[in-house]
Formats: structure tokens, C-alpha cells, sequence
């Protein structure tokens, strides 16, 4: 039992399923009998098929693990842990439903169990019920203020709808208690960013990228800090890298075109415009400055083509467009 038990705290979840298989083996007759048993065999027994069901869980044998949690269940049908356990291999196979029932099980048996509330929170997330599941995190906070999981996926709620201020007091709080995951940071970043708090959000930026240096949203995003405090050098340099990186980076030529556009590098922008359409950014902006660009050219049926295609998307067009585009008709 120690060594299953070992085995499966150090996350070796293939030698745990091995002893477990074993000590399973020496109850099975008493595992066809488990009412005759005593109170200390089937704890036993219990404990054995718990353990082999969460290994074959985290191994991704969802159906042996409902086999090994049920047969668990027929033994200490309120165990709380087990039925939170339950929760997480439907979490896991997407039947949230089935999830929530198990998890409000738990909490039915332990008002003041942890995994429970905060388990719900992470389903009622998913489900997209954000107040029931800001509601739950809270809940969790409350038990357990040093898990900063709890604070990560609600400031990542609060990012979603918009409470950046909020985001970013629960997020400062996860950071003080895990300081090293990029993730973190990220979301912070992101909140800070769309405060227009872009010295703040490069800072981020600079911390994610230390701690996952391929991390090529952190990139884009401090591409985008920097040319908003007008560092277009440093802005190219980080779009450059991107798209050294990701050569498919859509947005990173979108992003480098219109720097160049707005710098009146014309030919320069035309280049990455192009290859962002190519890679499927559709917008008004982006047809605008082709258009525009064409224009320029004297390229007179594609920079109609555009032009009017941005007018389609309601992108704003100035006098001298519009007028513009009311020729296009005699080409």
C-alpha cells in the first residue's frame, strides 16, 4: 500500500496502477463479498480501488477509472473526495453536467470542502456562467487563501468581462503566491494593456518572455505596448522576432504593416500587408491601407477593390477616398 501510494504521489501514475493492480489481487475474493468483509478490509479495499481509479485517470483510461470509482463508491458511497474525483473524470470528458451533480455531492457532504467549490468554479467557468463561478472561486478563497489558482481563473473571469481594475487585484494576489508562472503575468499583462497601462504591461510582457521565451502572444503584445508609446524600434525588433519565429504569424505582419504605413514606409508596408491577407486577416483597416496603398501606386482597379471593400466593413474613409472611389466606376 505504501509503495502504491508513493508511487502515485510522485506522479508515477503507471507503477501506482501496477501495485494497486496487486493489492487488488490478494482482496478479490473478498472483493466479491464486500458487505461480509470488516470495516477494515473494505477501507482497505476502498483506498485500493480509489487509488487505482485516479491513476488510470490521470493516465487517460477514463472508462477503467469510472469502473474502479464506482466500484469505490459501492463501498463509501459519500466519500468526498471520491465524489469530487467523479466530478473530474466527467470534467475531463466533457459531461459537465454529470460533473456538476458529482461535485454538488461533495459539497452536500463537506460544506466546507475545498476541492468541491473550487471545482464547481472551474465548471460553471467552462459552462460560461462567470457570476456563479466568480460566486464559487470566492467560496474557495475563503477556505483555502493560499491556492493561487483560485486568483489566477477569477482574474481571468474578470478580464473576460471587462473589470480589468478587479483582474488585476486578483491576479497581484496570485503572483505573491506563485511568482514564477508566466501565465500569471500574462493575464495581468493583458489587463494592464487594455487599461492603456502600457510602461506597467511591457513589464509583464518582459516577465513572461523570461519565464517562456517562446511564448510568441507575450511578443506580439509588446510589440504592440511599444508602438502605442511610439518605440517603433523596439516594436520591430519584437515583430521581427515573431516572425522569425512563427513564419505564419498573421497578425505580426498585420501589426508591421501598419507601423510602416503609419511611418509612410510605403514600401515597406505593402509587403506585409499582402502576406497578412494571404494568412486570412480580414479587416477594415487592412483594406483600407491596401486600397490606399495601391492607390499611391497608381495601381487604380486594386486600389478600388480594396477601398471599397473596407467601405463594405463601414471602415471610416475620408473626403479625398470617398471622392476617389466614386470613379472607380470609369475604370
Amino acid at each position: 500500500m505504501i509503495i502504491m501510494e508513493t508511487y502515485y504521489q510522485i506522479d508515477d501514475f503507471r507503477k501506482a496502477l501496477v501495485y494497486a493492480n496487486i493489492a487488488e489481487d490478494i482482496f478479490q475474493n473478498k472483493r466479491l463479498q464486500v458487505k461480509e468483509t470488516s470495516e477494515n478490509d473494505r477501507t482497505l479495499l476502498f483506498y485500493i480501488l480509489h487509488t487505482r481509479g485516479k491513476s488510470r485517470h490521470k493516465l487517460g483510461d477514463y472508462r477503467k477509472a469510472k469502473i474502479d470509482y464506482m466500484e469505490a463508491a459501492e463501498i463509501f458511497p459519500a466519500d468526498s473526495d471520491l465524489l469530487v474525483d467523479i466530478g473530474n473524470l466527467y470534467y475531463n470528458m466533457e459531461k459537465y453536467d454529470s460533473a456538476m451533480l458529482f461535485f454538488k455531492k461533495a459539497e452536500n457532504e463537506f460544506q466546507n470542502g475545498f476541492k468541491a467549490k473550487f471545482n464547481m468554479a472551474n465548471t460553471y467557468y467552462v459552462l460560461k456562467k462567470y457570476d456563479s463561478a466568480l460566486l464559487y472561486y470566492d467560496e474557495s478563497i475563503k477556505i483555502k487563501d493560499d491556492f493561487p489558482y483560485s486568483y489566477f481563473y477569477k482574474g481571468t473571469i474578470l478580464n473576460e468581462l471587462g473589470s480589468y481594475e478587479e483582474a488585476i487585484k486578483s491576479l497581484n494576489k496570485a503572483i505573491q503566491i506563485w511568482p514564477d508562472k508566466s501565465e500569471i503575468y500574462f493575464r495581468r499583462g493583458f489587463a494592464l494593456q487594455s487599461l492603456g497601462m502600457y510602461r506597467e504591461a511591457i513589464l509583464d510582457w518582459n516577465t513572461v518572455i523570461f519565464l517562456d521565451s517562446i511564448n510568441l502572444n507575450a511578443l506580439r503584445n509588446r510589440a504592440i505596448a511599444y508602438d502605442e508609446l511610439d518605440k517603433t524600434r523596439e516594436a520591430l525588433l519584437d515583430l521581427g522576432q515573431l516572425i522569425d519565429m512563427n513564419p505564419e504569424e498573421a497578425e505580426g505582419f498585420f501589426i508591421r504593416g501598419r507601423i510602416f504605413y503609419q511611418d509612410k514606409k510605403f514600401r515597406r508596408s505593402l509587403p506585409d500587408l499582402n502576406t497578412a491577407e494571404k494568412k486570412d486577416i480580414q479587416n477594415g483597416e487592412l483594406f483600407f491601407m491596401l486600397g490606399d496603398l495601391y492607390r499611391r501606386n497608381k495601381n487604380i482597379i486594386e486600389a478600388c477593390k480594396y477601398l471599397e471593400m473596407a467601405k463594405e466593413m463601414e471602415y471610416p474613409l475620408s473626403k479625398k477616398i470617398n471622392k476617389f472611389l466614386s470613379k472607380c466606376d470609369e475604370f
